[in-house]
C-alpha cells in the first residue's frame, strides 16, 4: 500500500504541471498563441513569424527599460509593450496580407469584429 507521503507526492507530480507549474497559466501573455489553430501552412507560418517577432521585440524593449521602471508597475509596462506590438503586427498584416489576420482571428483578440 502507498503511504500518505507517497500519495501526496504522487498527487503533486500528477497535478503540479496542470495547475501550479503550467507555463501557459503562469505566463498568461502566451495564451493567444497557445490556443491558435489553423489548417493552412501559410497561415501557420505567418502566425509563427508574428509571434516570434512580437516575443523578440518585446523582450528587447523590456530589457532596455527594465532598470528604469519600478517593480510595482513592471508587469503593467510589459503587458502594454506586448499589446502594442501585437496591435502593430496586426495592422501590418492587415495592410500587406489582408486575409491572413482573418484566418488568425482565433489566436488574436485584436481582430476586427467585422471579420466574421
Amino acid at each position: 500500500m502507498a503511504e500518505a507521503g507517497d500519495t501526496k507526492e504522487m498527487k503533486r507530480v500528477l497535478v503540479g504541471p496542470l495547475l501550479a507549474n503550467n507555463p501557459i497559466t503562469l505566463q498568461v501573455l502566451g495564451v493567444c498563441s497557445a490556443l491558435a489553430v489553423t489548417t493552412k501552412l501559410e497561415t501557420a507560418l505567418v502566425m509563427t513569424v508574428a509571434v516570434t517577432l512580437v516575443t523578440a521585440f518585446s523582450s528587447m524593449f523590456i530589457s532596455m527599460i527594465r532598470h528604469h521602471i519600478p517593480n510595482s508597475v513592471r508587469i503593467i509596462v510589459q503587458m502594454t509593450i506586448v499589446a502594442s506590438l501585437v496591435i502593430v503586427v496586426d495592422q501590418l498584416l492587415r495592410a500587406f496580407a489582408y486575409e491572413t489576420p482573418d484566418n488568425c482571428r482565433y489566436s488574436s483578440g485584436l481582430s476586427s469584429p467585422t471579420a466574421s
